[in-house]
């Protein structure tokens, strides 16, 4: 059984620059789900040109591929426009039927992810009824797009969308969406949450993610609305992807069973905060690892400078280890940043997290590869 199917069409994406490459949420999806250490299948929707050759060869290299053959692939053009980005619709692709789902072996968790009209709501129903995955999780961008061709992508208002997704939406387990996929209140979104939460019904999750704000966790378990916001946010770095590679990853966490509100955290855990510990050898000191000894959520992370790159090597344990350090190093409360500079050295560099009572700040990383210090 694979642990992860991932359904959408691929895309070519066309930037200023001139540049061309393979694109769409499985694409991103399937990426950040490898990066896990999942198991990925993927069925994707895809045209004959090089840049989606290019895009189902990646997606060979992460998993098996189920390609349904198109005349064309969905093609984006990438512009900005007072510092925001704007999508042009630039080729319509092909599409996915419930048919494309014979040759698929049930997941234990499907990600459904378009990027346009290539799922039709009967393809939704059909991966529920027909595959039964334990969990299913919808990335739901592509339903709430309006797309003319040759024209600028405008989300779809609420009252748009056909009565029928929202009941195939309201029938999944979680639902992840982006506040620039919105046209209600765009500033407001807790009203959008609210809003989305008043057509799905009680069922699902609800994550809308706000981009370098962090994000809102609607869990019905719960008795609040959560706001996630980040202390520290990394310039510079792109965007494009980030709600799928979101969507993957907290799929992924659901799916080990990681309750809501820790599987979400632990996607978005950046910049040496969470706690664990383990090694990291990061080539960029902007890097985190994922090789965690142990800890609390899924992964941890830490930074480290001019270090070699490698893979991780293991997944996390459930436990820390015996005796005094792996008592020491389990996290109780809090978690806080790495050590300056100073401290990291090149080569495979060793972190741990501070790990008693009220805890105020995370051990440095050091570069011993026994951690002889987790206080």
């Amino acid at each position: 059984m694979p642990e992860l199917l991932i359904v959408g069409g691929l895309t070519i994406d066309r930037f200023a620059d001139g540049r061309r490459a393979p694109g769409g949420s499985v694409l991103h999806a399937g990426l950040a789900a490898a990066s896990e250490g999942a198991g990925v299948t993927t069925l994707t929707v895809a045209g004959p040109e090089l840049e989606a050759r290019t895009g189902l060869a990646r997606l060979a290299a992460l998993g098996h591929v189920h390609h349904r053959a198109a005349d064309a692939t969905t093609t984006y053009r990438h512009e900005e426009a007072a510092g925001r980005r704007v999508l042009v619709y630039e080729r319509a692709g092909g599409t996915l039927d419930a048919e494309a789902l014979d040759a698929v072996q049930t997941p234990d968790v499907a990600l459904l992810a378009p990027i346009a009209d290539e799922l039709p709501v009967d393809t939704l129903a059909a991966v529920r009824e027909r595959l039964r995955p334990r969990l299913s999780v919808l990335l739901i961008q592509g339903w709430l797009r309006r797309l003319v061709p040759g024209g600028a992508v405008h989300p779809l208002a609420l009252g748009d969308v056909p009565d029928g997704l929202w009941r195939a939406f309201g029938d999944s387990d979680a639902i992840v969406v982006s506040t620039e996929d919105l046209a209600e209140t765009p500033t407001d979104p807790f009203g959008q949450a609210a809003q989305l939460r008043a057509r799905l019904g009680p069922r699902p999750l609800l994550v809308v993610t706000l981009g370098e704000r962090g994000y809102l966790l609607d869990d019905p378990a719960a008795d609040r609305v959560a706001a996630m916001v980040p202390r520290r946010v990394v310039d510079g770095v792109p965007l494009v992807g980030a709600g799928d590679t979101f969507g993957a990853a907290l799929a992924v966490h659901l799916g080990r069973g990681a309750a809501p509100a820790a599987a979400a955290e632990s996607v978005i855990e950046a910049g040496r905060l969470a706690p664990g510990i383990g090694r990291t050898t990061s080539a960029c000191a902007r890097c985190h690892a994922r090789h965690t000894c142990c800890g609390v959520t899924p992964r941890s992370v830490a930074t480290s400078a001019n270090a070699a790159c490698s893979c991780p090597r293991s997944a996390a344990r459930a436990m820390p280890p015996s005796g005094d350090q792996g008592r020491n190093a389990m996290p109780y409360r809090a978690h806080s940043s790495s050590s300056g500079r100073e401290l990291r050295n090149r080569g495979e560099n060793s972190f741990c997290t501070a790990a008693s009572g009220v805890v105020r700040l995370a051990s440095s990383i050091w570069s011993t590869s026994a951690l002889l210090m987790p206080t």
